[in-house]
């Protein structure tokens, strides 16, 4: 097992951008929800646990969105180890990355491939950061490990970040993934496994209804995945959303 990651300050974003109600380290309050292991604090809780004890675990695969360019500001949301913008396209935007776990930012931090990056700690469910300020996005496997009450406050906060005419690119894990089925349901196609965290497996119409988006496109992906000389399929959804003008 690894050391535990010990959090540090974080460079915060540019000043323009941050809300000024909002400090960097906002933390929102809990949510209610029908089971404990649903709300954002366990989750939190769960994720932190897992970039503390396992460090960078996602390797430097590209991801869904890895060639969709864009100029102005850029928002991930969960950056995670910063897996996504390792692979980013054009370095000449404005990058932030914003995750709830002090470890998971503290790895991106010490990587020298994120030097350009500011990182920001805090809710994607609560974006600190002004409205109408970003250009573009990414949400890669954010909203699926969300409770069904948390999911609508996050598009609803990505709108209000977005300009006119930006975008939203989402990934979320499909129904007829490998491991859909896989541990206690706790809500309608969302499972929590051992390590605590939910994933929720979503079909193209729920995509399709996401808050007030025009939808560009909606696409399943998936790619054989074998375990032990089986071979099973992972699937996902990758989808473009546009805020109106």
């Amino acid at each position: 097992m690894k050391d535990r990651v010990s959090p540090e300050p974080l460079p915060p974003a540019s000043p323009s951008l941050v809300t000024p109600s909002l400090s960097s380290s906002f933390s929102p309050p809990n949510s209610p929800s029908s089971s404990p292991g649903l709300s954002q604090f366990s989750q939190r809780s769960a994720w932190d646990r897992r970039y503390s004890e396992k460090g960078r675990q996602w390797g430097n695969a590209p991801t869904e969105f890895s060639h969709t360019s864009s100029c102005g500001t850029i928002l991930e949301l969960g950056v995670g180890d910063g897996k996504n913008l390792r692979v980013r396209g054009n370095r000449d935007a404005f990058f932030i990355g914003l995750d709830f776990s002090p470890a998971a930012l503290c790895i991106c931090r010490s990587d020298p491939q994120l030097a350009g990056v500011h990182l920001l700690l805090g809710d994607a469910c609560y974006i600190p950061l002004r409205s109408s300020s970003v250009d573009l996005v990414y949400a890669h496997h954010i909203l699926g490990h969300l409770s069904s009450l948390l999911q609508p406050l996050l598009i609803e906060e990505v709108f209000r970040v977005l300009k006119p005419c930006g975008m939203l690119a989402l990934t979320v894990f499909a129904s007829g993934d490998m491991r859909e089925g896989k541990g206690e349901e706790v809500e309608a196609s969302t499972y929590i496994r051992g390590d605590g965290i939910i994933t929720r497996y979503f079909t193209p119409e729920e995509i399709s209804h996401l808050g007030r988006f025009i939808v560009h496109t909606i696409n399943r992906e998936e790619w054989p995945f074998p375990v032990r000389g089986k071979k099973y399929v992972r699937a996902v959804l990758t989808a473009l959303l546009e805020k109106p003008e």
